[in-house]
């Protein structure tokens, strides 16, 4: 399968999916972004040159964050599963970690304590 065809039959999969258009949009650019990379068939690329890509160039060199990593491993994964129907050993292309922050709550009265044209508002961890 030529990449052009692996595009055309990713299109094709996604709106099977019922994936948004920004969905697509996205993926598509990122699965573009991957063969412009390899410059050659996705057919040839070994997994090792995968593992190379999501980790040396896109977290080393492009200094992306894990959120952005995973994204492109999704994309991958996709790809290769998907629409090339072939399988990834998932335990060679793990997904990071994403530690989620805890953001403050705050409790809001249905009216605001105005001092000195400031809200005071209760912060509870």
């Amino acid at each position: 399968m030529t990449n052009e065809q692996i595009i055309s039959k990713m299109k094709d999969d996604m709106k099977m999916r019922g994936f948004s258009h920004w969905t697509e949009e996205s993926y598509l650019g990122k699965t573009k972004d991957i063969m412009k990379y390899f410059r050659k068939p996705m057919e040839e690329v070994e997994i090792e040159e995968l593992r190379n890509f999501l980790l040396k160039h896109l977290r080393e060199e492009r200094k992306l964050s894990e959120r952005s990593v995973n994204y492109y491993n999704s994309v991958i994964r996709f790809m290769y599963e998907v629409t090339m129907d072939k399988i990834i050993n998932k335990k060679q292309l793990p997904m990071y970690r994403v530690c989620l922050q805890r953001l403050p709550i705050f409790i809001v009265s249905p009216f605001p304590k105005v001092t000195n044209n400031f809200f005071i508002f209760k912060n509870t961890p």
